[in-house]
C-alpha cells in the first residue's frame, strides 16, 4: 500500500491532468458545434434553419465552459481512486 501522502497526491495529480484535459478537450467541443451549426445554414451574420440547433448553439457556450472542465476532474478523480486501490491490491500486507 502507498503511503497517505501520495494517494493524496495522486488525487490532487488527478483533479489538475483531468481539468487540464477538460480544458483542451472544450475547444473541440466548440468546433463541434460550429460545424454542426454551419452544415445547417448558420453563419456568422445569419441563423440556422432549425430553431434546436440555434438553441444548442446558444446554450454550448456556458455548458462546454462549464462541464468539460468539470468532467475532466471527475475523470482524474476516478484514475487516482483507481490507481490506489490497483496499490492496495498488489501490496496487501505493507505498512501504511
Amino acid at each position: 500500500m502507498s503511503s497517505p501522502a501520495d494517494r493524496i497526491r495522486r488525487i490532487v495529480l488527478g483533479v489538475v491532468l483531468g481539468s487540464l484535459c477538460g480544458f483542451g478537450f472544450g475547444p473541440c467541443l466548440f468546433v463541434l458545434v460550429f460545424v454542426i451549426c454551419t452544415v445547417d445554414g448558420g453563419g456568422f451574420n445569419s441563423l440556422p434553419k432549425h430553431k434546436w440547433v440555434e438553441n444548442m448553439v446558444n446554450n454550448a457556450t456556458p455548458g462546454i465552459l462549464i462541464l468539460a472542465p468539470l468532467a475532466g476532474c471527475v475523470v482524474g478523480v476516478i484514475w487516482a481512486l483507481r490507481w490506489n486501490r490497483r496499490d492496495e491490491i498488489k501490496n496487501p500486507g505493507s505498512p501504511p
